[in-house]
């Protein structure tokens, strides 16, 4: 599986969404965008995303739409 992940992953044409990515961080590409969504002790979620300066055009579309 971690084959095909790292095929698919590694395709410009394919997004790929990964629930608990820790797990397969060694076949994600070195860039990519990644989203973290966490709990705050209020109970209200938290999204932060984090790219190289390639991908910042994804971040800056996200928080301006």
């Amino acid at each position: 599986m971690a084959d095909e992940l790292a095929e698919a992953a590694g395709d410009p044409h394919i997004v790929t969404v990964i629930e608990w990515a820790d797990v397969v961080q060694h076949v994600l590409p070195e860039k990519r965008l990644t989203i973290r969504f966490t709990q705050t002790p209020e109970g209200d979620r938290e999204v932060k995303m984090s790219a190289p300066a390639a991908y910042s055009y994804l971040i800056d579309a996200v928080q301006n739409a």
